[in-house]
């Protein structure tokens, strides 16, 4: 027997997706994950490594001073000491992981993104409620999206884990 999935919309909270028609879609819009890969490029940039002040080899900022900490390990004595290789990150900068785009759902009435021209979920990666209503679906799905380059920027993750059992 498939376990059903608990889908409501994000808007009016009504449950959706489980009339036998089209009534509700699982979007998250383009511009998000635009903006979200763009984030993740600023954070990933700030915590790179960066030339050894003394000798010019690869070597690990901390809280984004360029230090002398070799990620290769070697032993100059005109250079500080080795660090750890997360030594860049700060604790600041943990808490400042940049926010995935967010996954939604949405019923026809309260979908953010319908075009007033008919067009359904504009801008966004959609597809219909109706189509994730199974555990079996939303792992076929999850399937799919792994073939997308963006879903790594997005919260697909934490919205799987949000569609509680209805039969549980």
């Amino acid at each position: 027997m498939s376990r059903t999935t608990i889908l409501a919309c994000f808007g009016c909270r009504r449950p959706v997706g489980h009339t036998g028609k089209s009534d509700a879609a699982v979007h998250v819009s383009y511009d998000d994950i635009q903006r979200a890969e763009g984030a993740s490029r600023t954070w990933n940039n700030a915590t790179k490594t960066h030339p050894c002040a003394t000798c010019g080899k690869p070597a690990i900022a901390i809280d984004g001073v360029p230090g002398r900490f070799h990620l290769d390990g070697s032993d100059n004595r005109s250079c500080d000491f080795k660090a750890p290789m997360y030594a860049n990150l700060s604790i600041e900068s943990m808490f400042n992981l940049p926010e995935p785009a967010a996954w939604a759902v949405h019923c026809d009435d309260c979908n953010p993104h319908a075009g007033c021209d008919g067009t359904y979920c504009n801008g966004c990666y959609w597809f219909d409620a109706q189509r994730c209503r199974t555990w079996e679906q939303a792992a076929s799905w999850t399937g799919h999206l792994l073939d997308k380059g963006w879903l790594t920027s997005t919260n697909w993750g934490r919205f799987l884990q949000s569609l509680g059992p209805a039969d549980a």
